[in-house]
């Protein structure tokens, strides 16, 4: 993907409706970037992670793995400003993956950005002036909000959910001690994954109705999300269990040909002891006793 270098605006049939490339007038990427698409690591080379959309249709955008930089957009897909840039200080970053602007109740709206290899999130204005850091977080890779809660993936085998105070309310599927500290789980290798642990959330977002969805980035590709919603911690949502979808590591041949399906297991939450819930039957099963009825 490295030598893609370039983001787009679509309609919702997936049609292009414009496409951009590095903007040079910010005058921090090198000759050409704009032009010759080539992989090129580098803090002059162009390679975005994500976006934020403004109230006036503007937008910003994370240039993650390329300069560091966040840029601002207006809604026409014009170049106006940049801020941050490499760095360990306050408003400098070291790898910007997320974005997200921060509108929930009873908060002034800023700009949130995961400051993935530093760990910590930085809350800034819209001219990039630095408010606030959170810190405690292990490669936080994207934002989502609902409601009154932010929702963070972390690399390191977590999930974090904070109030609108910004304290934690929830870690799902944490297992930093296996995947980080004792090193007992790998992400290539799905034999060492834990049901009803994370290994390595990439990105994770709401639906409308306020349910998780999580995106992990190891060898087979993995989404999670919630079952059911279940009351816990004074009102708070949880998930009171969870199905688990990764695709096979390798195909299997039937008469009908290859079958694509999947693998989903059910992992009850731990805060609910009295769940029972059962093993889902693969489609194909589904669709033959439908079909004997």
């Amino acid at each position: 993907y490295q030598q893609v270098k370039s983001f787009a605006k679509l309609t919702l049939k997936g049609e292009t409706v414009w496409e951009k490339y590095a903007p040079m007038d910010s005058g921090v990427y090198k000759k050409d970037e704009d032009k010759v698409r080539v992989k090129r690591w580098g803090r002059d080379a162009f390679m975005p992670t994500n976006f934020a959309f403004l109230n006036d249709g503007g937008f910003l955008l994370a240039d993650g793995y390329g300069s560091w930089y966040i840029h601002r957009y207006d809604k026409e897909g014009n170049w106006v400003s940049k801020f941050g840039g490499p760095g360990t200080g306050n408003g400098k970053f070291n790898l910007p993956h997320g974005i997200w602007m921060d509108r929930r109740p009873g908060r002034t709206e800023r700009v949130v950005v995961c400051d993935r290899a530093n760990h910590t999130l930085q809350y800034l204005t819209l001219e990039g002036q630095h408010l606030t850091t959170l810190r405690g977080y292990g490669l936080p890779a994207n934002i989502d909000t609902y409601k009154n809660l932010m929702l963070i993936p972390e690399l390191h085998a977590r999930v974090t959910l904070l109030n609108e105070r910004n304290e934690v309310v929830a870690q799902l599927g944490d297992d930093v001690e296996g995947v980080v500290k004792k090193k007992r789980v790998n992400r290539g290798n799905p034999k060492t994954w834990v049901n009803g642990k994370f290994v390595h959330p990439h990105d994770a977002c709401f639906d409308n109705d306020g349910n998780i969805l999580v995106a992990e980035w190891v060898a087979t590709g993995r989404i999670t999300r919630p079952l059911c919603r279940h009351s816990h911690n004074g009102g708070f949502i949880l998930p009171r269990s969870l199905v688990v979808w990764r695709p096979r590591l390798s195909e299997k041949k039937s008469k009908r040909g290859v079958c694509a399906y999947g693998r989903q297991e059910r992992v009850v939450c731990v805060h609910c002891p009295d769940a029972r819930p059962r093993r889902p039957r693969p489609e194909r099963r589904l669709a033959k006793a439908a079909a004997r009825r």
